[in-house]
């Protein structure tokens, strides 16, 4: 193996379009790389990228590739790639659900259905304790703040992922959840020293470990407690070598967060990151963006080994556990054959996501709640921000919520508000019907939901938290109060049933609130 080989293959890329064209393949043989990720920019449709992932292993083969990793983000909730997949909770949904059969069942879900499409990693768990409430990037895809309650979460979805043959990635360590920044924007710092890691954000990423995770990836945070010279986790040779190898035995595939990311990209040239990655004892750096970058990313990996800064055994130790996490994508493929894709197996997915999402919605001000269905009509009141995020699921949002409602309610006002939305009209209809279902999303980042709130307050009948938890605490009454830790077609659905009392809140707060406790 020659050096050329090994360098690409410490590469994971993204790539254009829809389509394995002369230039894709140009790329391919020039980077080498071990695997490529796919985005939505990428999918359009199940059937197309079951057949272009096929084609672009075929040719990889062809030019004398190994068998490339192919990754997708498909953790759930807000982040997916492609709304021809089952929906899926939120990991917050299945940590207020408390039972981890319920993460067995989405882990399950997930891999069967991207092993059918020829992806082999999923860019899932997110390993992170959400423990600042004002966190812009992690939120709702951590399964709570406590650490062993998500360790156990944690540990579940990664022994059933890869049991089914697609390897898990636990993210982002050593922990992105006690950040004010999104490392995307910039470079997020953290003051906690070993200590506190140990007795919080550790946890899970060890339970992963424990699980046999093959890949973590890290996080572009830098903890100057912990490696005074500021650089990120990406970076740091104090916290992958000595923490994650050292203290926590990890052996398996130690891969970046994507290195376009401000974080990285606005404060490190890709010569510091090349240097400073391999030093550090990253095993694949993963670039997303464009070909130009990811030629300038190879080539300053050669020039680190050539110059003699790095030695080359950095690379042969590197392609020996890409390797290895090979080896284990092919020996479960031999054990579990693909499920074959149809239309009654997402039916039975999408009623096992909706019972699920059933099981996470957390009631609070339980004793003033009242059933809708005993009313003839109400005032709904959404959000615009979820509005668009619902739009996503190719799907007409109007009349997906007033389908819901109306079967059991017969006359609906539907308003998605904002700063510009005509608050006399919405104050003068939510004074001519029985009750308003006020939706919030996200409001702790948003003041008007809640400026809003107060004009309508008196004729609301019961708030649905659909994003953040932590906006219960800005709502400060006794009105009933509905957590879905997100919202999709199938938790709409389990959410209707609870608000007209067919079904029962099941969930509990999988965070600390400061004023308020479910029930």
């Amino acid at each position: 193996m020659d050096l050329d080989f090994l360098a690409g293959q410490m590469i994971m890329m993204g790539f254009k379009g829809y389509e394995l064209d002369s230039e894709l393949m140009d790329v391919l043989r020039r980077v080498k790389p071990c695997g490529l990720v796919l985005f939505q920019r990428n999918i359009r449709g199940l059937t197309h990228v079951k057949r272009l992932i096929g084609e672009i292993q075929d040719y990889a083969s062809n030019i004398g590739l190994p068998k490339l990793l192919v990754a997708l983000d498909h953790e759930g909730g807000v982040v997916f790639r492609s709304e021809r997949l089952t929906p899926l909770p939120s990991a917050m949904a299945l940590g207020a659900s408390g039972d981890p059969s319920n993460v067995e069942c989405v882990a399950r879900i997930a891999g069967e259905e991207l092993k059918a499409l020829g992806f082999n990693v999923n860019f899932a768990p997110v390993a992170d304790l959400n423990t600042n409430p004002r966190n812009p990037v992690i939120g709702l895809r951590s399964f709570g703040d406590d650490p062993d309650a998500v360790s156990v979460m944690v540990s579940k979805y990664v022994s059933t992922l890869q049991s089914i043959g697609v390897m898990a990635t636990a993210k982002h360590f050593p922990g992105h959840g006690d950040t004010s920044i999104d490392s995307h924007i910039d470079l997020p710092k953290v003051d906690a020293d070993l200590d506190l890691l140990m007795a919080r954000e550790l946890k899970p990423f060890k339970a992963a470990i424990d699980a046999d995770v093959a890949l973590i990836m890290t996080s572009h945070v830098s903890f100057p407690k912990i490696d005074e010279t500021g650089l990120p986790a990406t970076l740091s040779k104090k916290i992958l070598r000595d923490i994650l190898r050292g203290l926590l035995k990890f052996n398996g595939l130690i891969i970046s967060d994507a290195l376009e990311m401000k974080a990285i990209s606005g404060r490190f040239d890709v010569g510091e990151v090349a240097f400073h990655g391999l030093n550090a004892g990253l095993n694949v750096f993963l670039r997303c963006d464009d070909y130009d970058s990811v030629f300038e990313l190879k080539d300053a990996i050669i020039k680190c080994i050539k110059s003699g800064r790095v030695d080359q055994s950095v690379l042969y130790d590197s392609y020996a556990k890409i390797e290895a996490v090979r080896g284990r994508i092919k020996s479960a493929l031999n054990l579990h054959p693909p499920v074959k894709l149809s239309q009654s197996l997402f039916r039975r997915n999408r009623v096992a996501s909706r019972d699920i999402s059933l099981n996470a919605i957390t009631l609070v001000n339980g004793e003033a709640f009242k059933p809708i269905k005993d009313l003839n009509s109400i005032v709904i009141l959404i959000p615009k921000p979820l509005e668009r995020f619902l739009s996503k699921f190719d799907c007409d949002v109007v009349g997906m919520v007033v389908g819901e409602f109306g079967s059991y309610v017969e006359n609906i006002v539907l308003y998605f508000y904002d700063e510009s939305s005509p608050i006399d009209d919405i104050l003068e209809a939510s004074r001519n019907v029985d009750g308003v279902i006020f939706f919030t999303y996200n409001a702790i980042f948003n003041d008007f939901q809640m400026n809003l709130y107060r004009i309508v307050r008196d004729r609301v009948s019961a708030i649905v938290v659909a994003g953040l938890p932590y906006d219960v605490e800005l709502i400060g009454d006794s009105k009933p109060i509905l957590l879905t830790y997100g919202l999709n077609p199938p938790s709409l659905s389990a959410l209707v049933d609870v608000l007209c009392g067919f079904e029962g809140a099941r969930g509990k707060l999988p965070v600390k609130l400061r004023h308020h406790a479910s029930g």
